[in-house]
């Protein structure tokens, strides 16, 4: 029958499930449940763990794995930190000690360059005393090859700044010693200390480097002399203090006689020179006339005008002494022979080379 009002169409009521209908929980190991009359009661079931619950199992071995990781790796770092520290350590060490080395060796160079400039103006020095010696004819004070051997074994000693400081004091020291010896002999030219016509006579012609002594010649020389010079001193001409009071010596006997013994004081102190001129004079020797002595008397004859071997000297109006020498009056080859002689002992300054 037809209804004015709204129509409402029933719906189906849900009904309940059944027994039946139950299905067991997945992953329940539970049994199905038995019917509803029996009176055992269900069996426990375990909790299943939660996902958190997992995820923290997992994770907590990987953070204990990550930190000894970490750990490797800080000491890892710290040990390559440390090599490095000490390699780098070695290695500016290693730097230091080039760099001390190196100015070890430059300190060293600039000193024995240092030793060589010194050394070049003591020999400099050396060479300008040694220049004020030129014309003495006196021997034995100047001895260039002495000189030269020095620069020689200083160029050898080039590289040993000790030994170049060694050279140059040897160098100095010669240069002190003549230059004193220039002193002294100015001061003994200018000076007369015996007062005699011997002394200012050997003073002039020796420009102060030979020497006068007046005292004992008579013993020192061994025998009656007015005057000798002896290998022991070989500067100083000794005249005989009592023959210079005899009434015979006159100035022009004392000027012969210092001639006389001035040539052995150059026969002395230039050995070599000499040697090869006394030959000339072996043949007119005697005994009591030896070729050194008739050379001496040469030497007198040669560069005092007027001088005679024999000599008459008066002493009153009826007295007079006959003086000679030792007889021999020398010819003209022989005096040439003693030129000769004389010029070639005169000291002439030279560059000393290395």
């Amino acid at each position: 029958m037809a209804n004015d009002g709204p129509s409402s169409e029933l719906q189906p009521e849900p009904s309940s499930p059944s027994t039946a209908d139950v299905q067991p929980a997945p992953f329940s190991d539970a049994a199905p449940a038995e019917s509803a009359d029996t009176d055992v009661p269900p069996s426990p079931q375990a909790p299943e763990p939660d996902a958190d619950s997992v995820l923290s199992a997992e994770k907590k071995p990987k953070k204990r794995r990550g930190a000894i990781v970490a750990i490797v790796l800080l000491a890892l770092a710290f040990l390559v930190a440390i090599t490095l520290f000490v390699f780098s350590s070695i290695r500016l060490e290693q730097a230091l000690d080039i760099v001390e080395l190196r100015d070890q060796k430059i300190n060293e160079q600039s000193e024995l360059i240092d030793e060589k400039q010194t050394f070049g103006l003591a020999m400099d020095n050396l060479m300008a005393v040694v220049a004020e010696y030129e014309g003495v004819r006196v021997g034995g004070l100047v001895h260039l090859e002495r000189y030269e051997g020095w620069a020689q074994q200083t160029w050898k000693d080039r590289w040993d700044a000790q030994e170049v400081r060694e050279d140059t004091i040897r160098v100095e020291e010669t240069s002190m010693a003549l230059d004193e010896a220039l002193a002294a002999a100015k001061v003994n030219a200018s000076t007369n200390t015996t007062g005699t016509t011997m002394e200012a006579v050997t003073d002039s012609l020796g420009m102060g480097f030979a020497n006068s002594a007046l005292d004992d010649a008579d013993t020192l020389c061994g025998q009656d002399v007015a005057g000798c010079v002896t290998s022991d001193d070989p500067y100083t001409a000794h005249y005989d203090a009592e023959s210079d009071k005899r009434p015979y010596m006159n100035k022009w006997l004392r000027t012969g006689l210092a001639h006389h013994e001035y040539a052995h004081v150059l026969q002395f102190t230039n050995p070599e020179a000499t040697e090869k001129a006394v030959g000339t004079f072996t043949a007119s020797a005697t005994a009591d006339a030896p070729d050194y002595e008739i050379m001496a008397d040469c030497f007198a004859l040669t560069f005092l005008d007027g001088w005679e071997i024999e000599q008459t000297v008066w002493v009153s109006a009826y007295e007079y002494w006959e003086i000679t020498g030792y007889g021999y009056t020398c010819n003209a080859s022989q005096k040439q022979i003693i030129r000769d002689w004389y010029a070639a002992i005169a000291f002439i300054p030279r560059t000393v080379t290395q």
